[in-house]
């Protein structure tokens, strides 16, 4: 239990268990139970040691050692984690480069959902048809309510029930009855949570299996559980596979992460594949071809940009504006950096810019407003905006609702409401000053659509909340944010395409006095932005050093990047 060894942190990771009794015994027992107290002790081990001190190099030497002697049990763990080595390069990596962070898990509110069997909703778990499926998205079964039972298939056990087999105001017991195992070595990784925490196990044989919760954590999560009952995942994949996506997925964050391991798991996770560029370089359109109020859009291959674009179904992962101000040509945007000068709204010389993005390997793409835009933009109103906001602080607290429109439409698969409700409370016990930022907007909508106010930045307090008057995570984050919202660092809320489009409305392309089209711009994703019908489709001038690849004549000229970049929906 982490959160023995580091009560702060509240990060618990309870219950995890090799389930090797009750059923048919591998024929080679002894290897099996020396591997049982290897792996017990490995775990019971990790589980006492802070998180801050874990050695990240150290952990995956124990998985290694533990999947070595996994391979005297039986030998299609350790073909399978071969496979995928050889396919994804990516364990021997993430051992040199420290990829694999440590992780503490717990779960949130979920929203009522029916419950589903994994084979029915296979394809909804997939990016593309053709694609691999991120496995780390746990896949939702449904709940195990007390005085109800709950039938499953999963990947290992075809015939599977679970139910609540004792339950109190100080503790319960979770038996599961498996069968149907479809081969002798595959295992079942099962995840059930309540609002306040979760407990993971790993089931190796077929037959009745106990699962007891000594103690809740508290009185909320009690009543969570006498009301919802324990909310069900499944991993739809090996334990080798599994470790091998969270590996690969960290590595997009934690870097030094390769080009050539950003463009594979953009194209096989969401089938953006780019071709190289035949030339390169940069492409430094003169200054005078440029406007204040002209658009560029860059996409780089680190995790943010997957993570945005993932979660936006878009091609780019950063907005930003070109502003003339003092005789020089600037680009203004609002970041997210890790000093002073890259960190909130800024400005940069635009040849300055543009070099940075060749240097980082971004593709940065200009994008000309139309000539009716370009006539209607209030130039000194846009710097007059800057100025005021210069420095103000990235808008972390609504960075994910823009991307939010539809209960039911507005999701990536793989990923649900019951997954995105499980990150987020993860996110809030791994990272609970960051996460702060996402709760203080659920507070907002709380309090301007409910009328319940709510003395609390954690996501755990505000789903206990929500539960108690009936509010689903669904509905909430898809309520729209307002504008003027002001948060505790004493600013409205703004990522990069929401400044940009502050900018455009100062400078008057959205009408004006009465006639100012009533919209929130926090509502709006960087495809959202360049997805609006506001820019040059003509561009008669246009250099044709903009179409070295062959591309075809559209509002766009990408000037810097290794490969080819494109923008569907563009301006449609």
């Amino acid at each position: 239990s982490w959160h023995t060894a580091v009560p702060k942190l509240s990060m618990e990771i309870e219950g995890i268990e090799f389930a090797l009794g009750g059923g048919v015994a591998p024929s080679n027992g002894p290897i099996a139970a020396l591997l049982h107290a290897l792996a017990t002790s490995f775990l019971s081990r990790l589980a006492s040691i802070p998180p801050r001190e874990l050695n990240h190099s150290g952990i995956i030497t124990g998985f290694a050692f533990m999947m070595v002697f996994s391979a005297l049990v039986t030998g299609s763990t350790a073909v399978a984690v071969a496979q995928r080595v050889q396919e994804n390069q990516l364990i021997s990596t993430a051992y040199q480069r420290g990829a694999l962070s440590e992780n503490g898990m717990d779960v949130s509110l979920w929203p009522s959902s029916p419950s589903v069997q994994p084979d029915e909703h296979a394809m909804d778990r997939v990016l593309k048809a053709n694609k691999s499926q991120l496995v780390v998205f746990p896949t939702y079964i449904g709940a195990i309510i007390p005085g109800q039972r709950l039938d499953f298939k999963g990947d290992c056990f075809a015939n599977s029930t679970a139910y609540v087999s004792y339950f109190s105001n100080t503790g319960a017991t979770v038996t599961f009855e498996l069968g149907g195992a479809r081969s002798l070595t595959c295992t079942e990784q099962v995840l059930f949570s309540t609002n306040q925490g979760f407990y993971v196990h790993m089931f190796v044989l077929h037959g009745k299996h106990q699962v007891n919760v000594k103690a809740w954590r508290n009185e909320e999560e009690y009543i969570d559980v006498q009301k919802n009952g324990f909310r069900s995942f499944l991993f739809d994949a090996s334990m080798a596979s599994l470790v091998v996506d969270v590996i690969e997925l960290a590595g997009m964050f934690t870097g030094p992460w390769t080009t050539k391991d950003s463009r594979s798991f953009f194209d096989k996770y969401m089938g953006l594949t780019m071709p190289k560029r035949s030339d390169p370089s940069m492409f430094i359109l003169p200054e005078s071809e440029i406007h204040s109020g002209d658009l560029f859009m860059t996409l780089e291959y680190t995790g943010l940009h997957f993570f945005i674009c993932f979660g936006t179904g878009g091609h780019s992962g950063h907005a930003t504006m070109a502003l003339w101000m003092d005789g020089q040509l600037y680009v203004v945007e609002i970041t997210m950096g890790s000093t002073p000068a890259t960190n909130g709204v800024i400005r940069t010389p635009y040849r300055q810019w543009l070099a940075q993005k060749q240097k980082d390997g971004s593709m940065a793409m200009y994008i000309p407003l139309s000539p009716e835009n370009r006539a209607r933009f209030n130039e000194s109103a846009a710097v007059e905006f800057f100025k005021k906001t210069q420095g103000w602080p990235y808008g972390l607290h609504n960075f994910i609702f823009g991307w939010i429109d539809t209960e039911d439409a507005s999701l990536p698969p793989p990923l649900t409401w019951d997954n995105l409700a499980f990150f987020l409370v993860l996110g809030d016990s791994y990272s609970p000053q960051v996460f702060s930022a996402v709760g203080e907007a659920m507070v907002h909508r709380l309090r301007h659509y409910y009328g319940i106010t709510a003395n609390t930045k954690s996501i755990r307090d505000v789903l206990g909340i929500m539960d108690k008057y009936n509010i689903t995570l669904s509905k909430l984050l898809t309520l729209p944010e307002i504008d003027t919202w002001i948060y505790s660092d004493g600013h409205p809320s703004m990522v990069c395409s929401v400044y940009v489009l502050n900018l455009w409305r100062e400078a008057g392309l959205f009408g004006t006095g009465r006639d100012l089209l009533p919209f929130s711009t926090t509502e709006l994703s960087p495809r959202d932005l360049y997805s609006l019908r506001m820019f040059d489709t003509e561009w008669p001038n246009q250099p044709a050093a903009c179409r070295r690849d062959g591309q075809a004549k559209v509002p766009m000229c990408q000037l810097t990047g290794g490969y080819v970049a494109n923008l569907p929906g563009l301006n449609e």
